[in-house]
């Protein structure tokens, strides 16, 4: 089935262009079924009543900037910015509208692409923030989806949402589609697939100029991409944009992460409840006396709640988390956390 979007518009305005990717199309299931019933028209956005509670406060009282952090939102550095825990933890914990909206796009620059997906089943405007997973483009907005993306732009997809017979920890094969991207003076078609033995990105020219794009290839959570390949030509280093030109009369142009399963890091199921343990003494995570993130980290432990410190001593009672040293294993654990607090607060019951 492919879904239309388009920003709604006033009664008699003039049309507008086309946004830069015409339609989605996306497997079966709650997200598939959440756009289809927006049909093809868009209530106005609604801005946040600024309303901090619990441990928000106390975060920005650390930061000292508590206004200016709502306006930052997406800063370069993503994650790595202690302002980005700061806001996440009052979206965490606000009703106001679209909250489910801003914690896609704050899910999709962590790589927690299971809870991103979730956030856009349960969004106010699935419309608005659907281009931040496919094509991939998280800081585009609404207002700014009438024009072309750029020649040589950067993509970043996420995987197709799961299906609905999905099984934590297994490979679910599906796919979406972008119909209709135009990059430059080129319209092409996008594939972005789970093949049986790893993710596969596809570029169609439909018409107009050749345009080149660049791709990062998202990463499954529990898997790991082990080779690159550019029209299955392999490529010498891991984990760089992948680039191509699409060029018309072009046969499909092809990008591929061969990908193998991790050693599970950390438990992967959320309990139902925050485990007594931390209710009654805590949470602390626990570094080396010379830690160089401790800024960052001291703004993580705020930003989780129930009295969560950042220790260089484990302490006698609560849980404890030794933190891997900076690098990705440590955003990917920082990531676990972050979807655990998120499960807990918003309520969610998913057994992952």
């Amino acid at each position: 089935m492919l879904l239309a979007f388009a920003l709604a518009l006033p009664m008699q305005a003039a049309p507008q262009q086309p946004s830069f990717a015409a339609s989605v199309e996306l497997p079966a299931g709650p997200c598939r079924d959440a756009l289809a019933a927006r049909g093809d028209t868009l209530p106005g956005w609604a801005p946040y009543a600024f309303e901090p509670p619990g441990c928000y406060e106390d975060l920005a009282r650390t930061l000292r900037d508590l206004p200016e952090c709502l306006e930052l939102r997406y800063t370069d550095r993503g994650w790595q910015d202690p302002k980005t825990w700061c806001t996440w933890a009052w979206l965490t914990q606000t009703e106001g509208p679209q909250r489910h909206d801003e914690l896609a796009r704050y899910a999709l620059l962590q790589g927690r692409w299971d809870d991103a997906w979730d956030h856009l089943a349960a969004a106010d405007l699935p419309e608005t923030i659907v281009f931040a997973f496919l094509p991939g483009m998280p800081g585009v907005d609404p207002d700014h989806a009438q024009e072309p993306l750029p020649d040589n732009v950067l993509l970043t997809p996420a995987p197709p949402p799961p299906t609905p017979d999905a099984q934590p920890g297994f490979w679910d094969i599906r796919e979406a589609w972008v119909r209709g991207l135009r990059v430059g003076g080129a319209v092409l078609d996008m594939r972005v697939a789970m093949e049986p033995e790893g993710i596969q990105i596809d570029f169609d020219h439909v018409s107009g100029e050749a345009a080149t794009v660049r791709v990062q290839l998202p990463e499954p959570v529990g898997f790991q991409i082990r080779v690159e390949y550019v029209d299955w030509l392999r490529q010498d280093e891991l984990g760089l944009p992948l680039e191509v030109t699409i060029a018309p009369g072009d046969e499909t142009h092809s990008l591929y992460g061969r990908v193998l399963g991790r050693t599970p890091e950390w438990p992967t199921r959320t309990p139902e409840h925050v485990p007594a343990a931390i209710e009654d003494g805590g949470l602390s995570l626990v570094v080396d006396d010379d830690e160089p993130e401790l800024e960052r980290l001291q703004a993580v432990a705020a930003a989780l709640g129930h009295g969560c410190q950042v220790v260089t001593r484990p302490p006698q009672r609560g849980v404890v988390i030794h933190l891997p040293p900076p690098g990705p294993t440590r955003d990917r654990k920082l990531a676990w956390l972050a979807s655990s607090s998120e499960a807990f607060r918003l309520g969610r019951r998913e057994q992952r």
